[in-house]
């Protein structure tokens, strides 16, 4: 998943969230009191649910750039490792 695909993903599941409670609000055949116990309920599920959505992109960005880092410590280290060998071969005279 990249990390614009996923902050979509974050910002379509807030959207989401003000959406329906705004429709829920809208339509709901409770009180006001119970309107606003129900909304304050499902805030607080949609606040988890969003925070574990980022939570799981951060850890996946996380997980890539520390792939990325070894790799390229690798080739760093396999480049070294090769202009050393090349300076300590013998010159070969003619």
């Amino acid at each position: 998943m990249s990390r614009r695909s996923g902050m979509d993903f974050v910002i379509g599941v807030a959207v989401g969230t003000i959406i329906g409670a705004a429709a829920g609000i809208l339509l709901a055949p409770n009180s006001g009191k119970e309107t606003r116990k129900i909304v304050t309920e499902k805030t607080k599920v949609a606040i988890d649910t969003t925070k574990d959505a980022a939570s799981k992109v951060k850890g996946k960005i996380v997980s890539k750039v520390d792939k990325l880092r070894e790799s390229i410590e690798d080739a760093f280290d396999q480049s070294y490792i090769e202009d050393d060998v090349y300076e300590e071969l013998p010159e070969i005279e003619e």
